[in-house]
């Protein structure tokens, strides 16, 4: 398995899909391809900061909790989002909106 830098991965968003320092990115999608990252999920946060200057970064946190009976905070796990959705609930430099359904971290 190859190994992924913040460097490898910034180079990627910018050279290959193109985002610019002010793009707000929507960012659904899993990791598998990414191989090992080199600091872990830390590696795909810090890639975007390196990128996105003005910009902003979308996570999707979806609980679809108000089906359910569970209550929502802005701790709620996000399971069926993914690893780096989880990494981003709760994290100090992400907002967490309020919807018990279809949360997103900003």
């Amino acid at each position: 398995m190859f190994l992924t830098s913040v460097q490898v991965l910034a180079d990627h968003f910018k050279d290959d899909l193109k985002i610019k320092p002010d793009d707000v990115v929507f960012l659904f999608s899993g990791i598998w391809g990414l191989g090992k990252l080199e600091d872990g999920l830390i590696t795909i946060d810090k890639a975007f900061d390196q990128i996105l200057e003005t910009g902003a970064l979308i996570v999707p946190t979806f609980t679809y909790s108000l089906s359910g009976s569970q209550k929502f905070s802005r701790y709620t796990p996000c399971p069926d989002m993914g690893a780096f959705s989880n990494f981003v609930v709760g994290h100090s430099d992400y907002v967490r909106t309020d919807n018990p359904n279809f949360s997103v971290c900003i």
